[in-house]
């Protein structure tokens, strides 16, 4: 009996290992991969995402890619609310593409600068909040808004504003 429990027991610790190892080159090749993908000051950027205002949940289901001005598709490292800022140190601007369930919001020539702190998506639409008209909109010719309010760490945030004509 002491045989069988013994070679079990053997068995089970090298089992035990060879996951270790794994989880361990695993853990290895992530933070590699996030360090090369990342500037030397990477920054995390927290992101939300709200629908007239009203605050909905993503975790996880959303994608983020910048295209440079020399035509580079840049994939930051995402998590379940946020991202890691990708090294785009050739451009001062580039447009940033933003995906979730339903929405594919575009923003074109966006300033690399202030790239942390809280990023809040949005789409708003009719009645439109009126912190997304300008005085001259006329809101019968306006499908939809959509918006990235920035809110850095430091400094005063940013907000662009999109608006979809019919």
């Amino acid at each position: 009996m002491k045989t069988k429990k013994n070679r079990h027991n053997q068995i089970s610790n090298r089992t035990k290992s060879v996951w270790f190892f794994i989880r361990l080159v695993f853990g290895v090749f992530i933070l590699l991969t996030a360090k090369n993908n990342c500037s030397a000051q990477s920054n995390y950027v927290r992101i939300a995402f709200e629908v007239d205002g009203k605050r909905t949940n993503i975790d996880g289901r959303f994608s983020i890619y910048f295209k440079t001005t020399s035509g580079d598709t840049i994939n930051p490292l995402l998590f379940m609310n946020g991202f890691v800022v990708p090294n785009i140190s050739n451009s001062d601007h580039a447009d940033l593409f933003f995906k979730t369930i339903g929405y594919e919001l575009i923003f074109k020539s966006l300033s690399l600068k202030k790239m942390d702190g809280l990023w809040i998506f949005g789409v708003d639409k009719k009645p439109f909040d009126k912190d997304n008209l300008s005085k001259g909109d006329i809101e019968s010719a306006i499908k939809y808004i959509y918006y990235l309010d920035v809110h850095p760490t430091m400094g005063d945030g940013t907000k662009t504003v999109v608006k979809v004509k019919k």
